[in-house]
């Protein structure tokens, strides 16, 4: 009995070796497998997103594509926030370009009307000195004419 239960004992001891080097050798043989062939590594990330475990891939493609959509998302909102802040700074844009352009034409007018006010006033202007030459003169000659007579 002794001898088949270390009979037994060696088998096993055999067996847990032989489990364990076959362990190793399909983690070397996979790991090379993973590295080399682009179908054995789809297929291990996808047996490995299949898993419950999330955490287990970080860089896995269902992982990537996840962060990839909340990205889309976020910068869709940000998107859709910008059009809408560009289209009421266009719409205020457009409101100051039409009041400018009111200014700029009452502008015009008043520079013009100042330029009407300015070409009367030179007229009167020398009118006034020729109307006062004349009854400067008109004067002198009336004078002289009491100086004569009286």
């Amino acid at each position: 009995m002794r001898y088949i239960l270390k009979l037994v004992m060696a088998a096993l001891c055999t067996l847990k070796n032989s489990v364990l080097y076959m362990i190793i050798l399909i983690l070397l043989v996979s790991n090379v497998l993973l590295i080399t062939s682009s179908g054995f590594h789809s297929l291990a990330v996808s047996f490995l997103e299949s898993l419950p475990f999330d955490h287990l891939i970080v860089d896995a493609p269902s992982t990537m594509l996840k962060r990839l959509e909340a990205e889309n998302k976020a910068l869709k909102e940000k998107n859709r926030k910008l059009t809408t802040s560009n289209k009421l700074a266009a719409k205020k844009m457009k409101q100051l370009h039409a009041v400018n352009q009111k200014l700029i034409s009452e502008r015009e007018i008043r520079t013009k009307k100042i330029a009407l006010a300015r070409q009367i006033s030179k007229r009167i202007a020398q009118r006034t000195v020729r109307n006062v030459t004349a009854e400067l003169g008109s004067m002198v000659g009336k004078s002289h004419l009491i100086l004569v007579l009286g």
